[in-house]
């Protein structure tokens, strides 16, 4: 973490790709192995998001521990945009991923990337790229049910998605979203303290 009197906007080094690499797979390695069992049922879907978010609060607190100049935020959160375009997300999800990454990136600079309550709140901000994949069943309905992230999933699915997936449902699960980023932030933080510090990992 940087100094109180040294810069955060400081050159990106070959160190700081490589934290941002190896907590980027970690993160979405754990997102998508959890993310099959969506496949399930839609409500199920639902579920798994949150635990999915909860469990990586460790993945990005250990993270914001390594992280010490602007834009490493943004290039983690850019990572996951690029694998949810790949998955075939719509791309208005994707770049709402990038738009909320560097949110979470600005509000850990607030705290020059050294306060732990910003760390928190940047998780928060965080939450709501990973939240970026439900927006468009809101903002542009019919773009998104009959986008191709649906293909080889059953018929009924995609119907049950679509019943289930209301804006009261969606604004919801979006406040759960950001209460699973805040917990398990915390979470991950006590973690950090308690076991990656004394094994040297942070």
């Amino acid at each position: 973490m940087p100094t109180q009197n040294q810069s955060v906007f400081q050159p990106i080094k070959a160190k700081d790709l490589i934290n941002v690499a190896v907590f980027a797979a970690i993160f979405n390695a754990l997102t998508f192995s959890l993310g099959v069992l969506g496949a399930i049922n839609p409500v199920v879907w639902l579920l798994i998001t949150i635990v999915i978010v909860f469990i990586n609060g460790t993945t990005f607190m250990l993270f914001m521990s390594r992280v010490n100049k602007a834009g490493l935020v943004t290039l983690f959160g850019t990572s996951y945009a690029l694998i949810y375009l790949l998955m075939g997300a719509p791309l208005q999800s994707s770049l709402l991923v990038i738009f909320w990454s560097i949110m979470a990136d600005i509000v850990a600079g607030i705290g020059r990337y050294r306060s732990e309550k910003f760390a928190i709140a940047s998780y928060c901000t965080f939450g709501l790229a990973i939240f970026s994949w439900f927006a468009p069943a809101i903002l542009n309905p019919e773009a998104f049910f009959t986008g191709s992230q649906w293909d080889g999933l059953r018929a009924d699915y995609v119907v049950d998605a679509r019943a289930l997936l209301s804006a009261p449902v969606v604004c919801g699960f979006c406040v759960t979203i950001i209460l699973a980023a805040l917990f398990g932030a915390m979470l991950g933080l006590k973690y950090t303290h308690k076991h990656f510090r004394k094994a040297g990992l942070a």
